[in-house]
């Protein structure tokens, strides 16, 4: 079973990202911390395209559109959104061809310096901030599912939050598979007619820390990816047909003239009886 090519963008499964500290405050230091969102793509026997993607500060009701008022009452201000949020998410290390987008939060790079960005805190510095309060990588993103009841909106959306905590000497990973779901509705009053919506919608996720900088040339705290998943779900419903409500309408109509026969069959017998025994006591 090969993983499913997953089309996510701002209306499919729009995500943001930043940091908070336990007052869910928004944390923007560039001088301590700094993030990096990369596409990957390409064959897995071959060293995989990196493409770095920029990022900005979220507009609701551009970059969450579908659930923007669920996005502002969450108080996700300052987190940052993708500015080209259209990629193709497919493939796992065990296929030929594997595309995924990862989220990096690093420690401020001293090539950020050099390059006339921003002045990097000392080392030293940032790691005591971290140790002086509980602080959290957050994830932010619309998920989908189906009401297979309600005919009129039987899409389900809501943003939710997943969090890592910061930590130093580790390095959190967190990875979240996406599916597709599937709704298929027989809408035909007489003759099926089938209809499908598709939606987006995270199948599972997993964490795991590794000691820092082992394997980690790179330096970084945390990171997200977001993957394809080999499993999908589709739900089948359908409108009572014409012909079923009629068939369920002459049942019941047959049921009640079996009903009423017994019953006048019961109290003509008793009306004959009466009739019988007064005849008899006339004579």
């Amino acid at each position: 079973v090969k993983s499913h090519l997953i089309y996510i963008n701002r209306t499919t499964f729009p995500l943001s990202f930043f940091m908070t500290s336990n007052d869910n405050e928004a944390i923007i230091i560039p001088e301590y911390f700094k993030y990096k969102v990369a596409y990957f793509h390409g064959k897995t026997d071959e060293d995989l395209i990196e493409d770095e993607l920029p990022y900005e500060i979220c507009n609701s009701s551009i970059h969450f559109p579908l659930v923007e008022e669920q996005f502002d009452a969450g108080g996700y201000v300052n987190a940052y959104c993708l500015v080209n949020d259209s990629l193709q998410i497919t493939g796992s290390w065990s296929e030929d061809y594997l595309s995924y987008l990862s989220i990096k939060l690093f420690y401020c790079d001293g090539n950020d310096y050099l390059k006339g960005k921003v002045e990097c805190a000392d080392i030293t510095e940032v790691q005591d901030y971290i140790r002086s309060g509980e602080l959290y990588f957050n994830l932010v993103y619309m998920d989908n599912s189906f009401s297979p009841n309600d005919y009129k909106q039987p899409i389900n959306r809501k943003t939710n939050l997943q969090y890592t905590s910061v930590a130093v000497g580790f390095t959190k990973l967190m990875e979240y598979y996406l599916m597709p779901r599937v709704l298929s509705t027989d809408d035909g009053l007489i003759w099926a007619v089938n209809k499908s919506e598709n939606v987006v919608s995270i199948e599972s996720y997993s964490s795991d820390f590794q000691t820092f900088n082992t394997d980690n040339s790179e330096n970084y705290i945390a990171e997200f990816t977001i993957n394809s998943s080999k499993v999908s779900e589709e739900t089948k419903r359908e409108y009572t047909k014409i012909q079923t409500l009629l068939a369920n309408i002459g049942g019941i109509g047959n049921f009640l003239m079996i009903f009423f026969r017994i019953v006048c069959y019961k109290f003509s017998i008793e009306k004959r009886t009466h009739k019988s025994s007064s005849i008899l006591l006339f004579l």
